[in-house]
């Protein structure tokens, strides 16, 4: 899914607004003209996030998950956005993709 950014969310309700269509296609253009390309916005709450995690833990993973900086360390801090990803979700499971 190199064309997609998931989101965990906290709460439903937030969960639910970002998901209408109309929302959903504001995000997506903001996603593009930030990302310069199209990005699928997909969601999923931050529970079901952990417990995935949570299982996957002591199992071989087929792919390493790793941050990537193809730019020097300047270029990625002048993104807020990365650094609020990494903050939430971890270094260890955040993948800046080009």
């Amino acid at each position: 899914m190199d064309d997609a950014v998931l989101v965990a969310f906290k709460n439903t309700i937030h969960r639910d607004t970002t998901e209408k269509p109309a929302n959903r296609q504001v995000i997506e253009n903001v996603f593009a003209a930030r990302l310069g390309k199209p990005y699928r916005l997909v969601t999923i709450m931050q529970r079901d996030w952990n417990e995935a995690a949570q299982k996957s833990v002591g199992q071989p993973s087929k792919e390493e998950l790793r941050l990537e900086h193809e730019h020097d360390t300047a270029d990625a801090k002048s993104e807020p956005w990365i650094d609020e990803a990494i903050q939430l979700f971890g270094e260890d499971l955040v993948v800046i993709k080009e």
